[in-house]
């Protein structure tokens, strides 16, 4: 039962970050209007949601947040919570790292947060731009509007992911990992969840 949790657990971080946005984008990529309006959406859409990686949460917060009590059985109850909060978890672990290099390099993040800013919330007008070529009589070439918009996106979120990812500091994602598991170890689970693996039996924590 536990090692097919802990399997389970792993099979989870690993949907969650294929699932994030800038696989997802990547993956689904298509040279039109609609697509880059549809991708600048979506990474707002997951910013409000309080998903600063974005990566998509497992649970909304405010289940997140929930009974906290210590476990009657933790092999059934860690593994579980893992499996169950794996979005939430990571992007714990990646606000923390960024924390870490708002401490270290502020401009750089500022930044960073100011272009997505930008891309996300200017108004459409903002990115018409057009580029032409030097010689006489070019042809006007587009290179502004949802296309500009969704390349300062993304620009913005690979910077955010290369300096949290890359930035040579552990100590941010090691605090968070263990903040994690003590939340997978005192998180209550489900009573839904609880009752199928035990029916029939006094409910368990």
């Amino acid at each position: 039962m536990s090692e097919h949790s802990w399997a389970a657990a792993g099979a989870a971080f690993a949907k969650s970050l294929r699932c994030a946005w800038l696989p997802r984008t990547l993956l689904s990529w298509q040279a039109d209007e609609t697509f880059f309006e549809t991708r600048c959406a979506d990474l707002l859409e997951t910013f409000l949601d309080g998903a600063p990686a974005g990566i998509l949460l497992s649970q909304p917060w405010s289940e997140f947040f929930g009974e906290l009590k210590a476990p009657d059985h933790a092999a059934q109850r860690v593994p579980f919570n893992v499996e169950r909060y794996a979005g939430n978890y990571l992007n714990i672990m990646f606000g923390l790292a960024l924390v870490a290099e708002v401490v270290c390099r502020p401009i750089t993040v500022i930044f960073l947060a100011l272009l997505q800013a930008v891309a996300l919330l200017a108004p459409p007008e903002m990115f018409d731009v057009d580029l032409r070529l030097p010689r006489k009589d070019a042809e006007v070439i587009a290179l502004g509007g949802a296309r500009l918009r969704l390349t300062l996106a993304a620009v913005g979120h690979v910077g955010f992911v290369f300096l949290t990812v890359l930035g040579h500091r552990c100590w941010p994602w090691a605090i968070a990992a263990i903040l994690s598991l003590l939340h997978a170890y005192f998180r209550t689970r489900p009573w839904t969840q609880v009752a199928k693996e035990r029916l029939g039996l006094k409910r368990t924590s």
